[in-house]
């Protein structure tokens, strides 16, 4: 009765379905504190790429007011 009690949503009686259903818990709280690393470089590249076009335009700007 204890194993039944104990299982949340499970339907299967096994109780390896119930170690099984309780594993992906704490794996899916870790994917959802980080960030996967292909968003994180994209981020990065294109913070990088967005400040590199300002200070181009920046440097158009200035290079154009001289003249």
């Amino acid at each position: 009765m204890a194993d039944t009690a104990d299982t949340t949503g499970a339907t299967g009686g096994a109780s390896g379905t119930g170690a099984t259903g309780s594993s992906p818990a704490p794996a899916r709280r870790d994917i959802e504190d980080k960030l996967p690393r292909g968003i994180l470089i994209r981020v990065l590249v294109y913070v990088f790429a967005g400040h590199a076009l300002a200070g181009f335009i920046y440097l158009l700007f200035t290079l154009g007011g001289n003249q």
